[in-house]
């Protein structure tokens, strides 16, 4: 099975969400050998500085529960909800670390329902 994954993201004004695939499964490094394990992804979120240039957030790289292989619009939606925690918990002058946390809990399933 294809192992490739093409980085997806999503800019917000100085917000900037990004899904790639690092080589992570559920017990660390992925295992193909493995048939429980999955190729997941991780999101990391950068914030854009004076000089117009993309700086990690600090806390806010984490593994998620999603496949490489989750369909793009659900990445899309994923994408979406990892933003609004992000905006929401700046835009409150916090750092995101607790939010962005929670958001490495996301998998399929909480996608599975009509949006």
């Amino acid at each position: 099975m294809n192992q490739s994954f093409e980085e997806l993201e999503l800019v917000d004004g100085n917000l900037r969400v990004v899904f790639e695939h690092i080589g992570e499964g559920y017990g660390g490094d992925y295992n193909p050998d493995d048939d429980e394990d999955q190729p997941l992804l991780r999101f990391s979120c950068y914030e854009r500085n004076e000089k117009g240039e993309w700086r990690d957030v600090d806390d806010a790289s984490y593994c998620t529960r999603l496949s490489i292989h989750t369909p793009r619009q659900v990445l899309e939606r994923a994408l979406a909800v990892i933003m609004r925690e992000l905006k929401d918990a700046r835009e409150a002058g916090a750092s995101g670390k607790r939010a962005m946390e929670a958001m490495s809990w996301l998998c399929i399933e909480d996608f599975s329902r009509a949006a």
